[in-house]
């Protein structure tokens, strides 16, 4: 559920989903926390069990382990809150031995392990629903693939209630009354834009492709001839 929540908050911008991920996230830290990190599969008023399991190993349906892993990822790299960045990053190294020896039985901490490494942006897309540039902004963040980053709509009218939640969006607002993104990595914000394009380059990856397929092949357009020959274009030249 809490999941859910913060895909609504992204979707919607309203801060109440926001208050409601970071109430869910505290009541899993407080009735499913492990003293040494991670969370268990019952609650600490579940029925009296022989063994409180903590598995990350899934079958149909991710481990809920990995699920609270991501959900204290992503709400932590909102904020560049570094304890909740940290509850993540303990749970990968708590289970890094059964990460290690059966990746494919554990796919979701993967995918937590995988999003820290690719040092997420954070970006604060201020603006209104149906605006172009807005809309457009906002397609780019949320179609680009890999989901690398976390997104803060802020529509007017919820600029206080979001940076009550939110202190790391001090100092940060619309530009000229237009559609304003401000990307951020840990904290550490660059220049905000208003062009749509320039938002679009930060998301997308350059493809360099190879001029040759290995080292001392020749292009296919122009066959080798015999050892120490010219090339065919140049036979004749200084006969004349």
């Amino acid at each position: 559920f809490g999941k859910g929540v913060q895909e609504l908050c992204e979707g919607t911008g309203e801060a109440r989903w926001l208050a409601e991920a970071r109430k869910l996230h505290l009541l899993v830290r407080e009735h499913f926390g492990r003293p040494k990190g991670s969370w268990f599969t019952t609650a600490d008023d579940h029925e009296k069990l022989l063994i409180r399991d903590s598995s990350i190993q899934e079958s149909s349906l991710p481990s809920a382990q990995g699920v609270a892993a991501m959900n204290a990822a992503r709400l932590g790299s909102m904020d560049a809150d570094f304890r909740l960045m940290g509850e993540g990053r303990n749970a990968i190294e708590i289970h890094s031995g059964l990460l290690g020896h059966y990746p494919l039985a554990s796919s979701q901490m993967l995918l937590v392990a995988d999003f820290f490494e690719s040092k997420p942006a954070e970006v604060f897309l201020f603006g209104k629903v149906g605006d172009p540039a807005y809309d457009s902004m906002y397609r780019t963040l949320v179609d680009y693939y890999p989901p690398y980053r976390v997104i803060m709509p802020v529509s007017p009218g919820q600029e206080a209630a979001i940076g009550h939640l939110l202190p790391s969006m001090k100092g940060k607002s619309a530009l000229e009354g237009k559609a304003t993104a401000w990307v951020c990595y840990t904290g550490t914000c660059k220049a905000p834009t208003t062009d749509p394009g320039e938002l679009a380059k930060e998301f997308t990856k350059t493809i360099v492709k190879p001029t040759a397929s290995r080292p001392g092949s020749q292009p296919a357009s122009k066959p080798a001839g015999k050892p120490g020959s010219r090339p065919a274009e140049d036979e004749g030249k200084g006969k004349e």
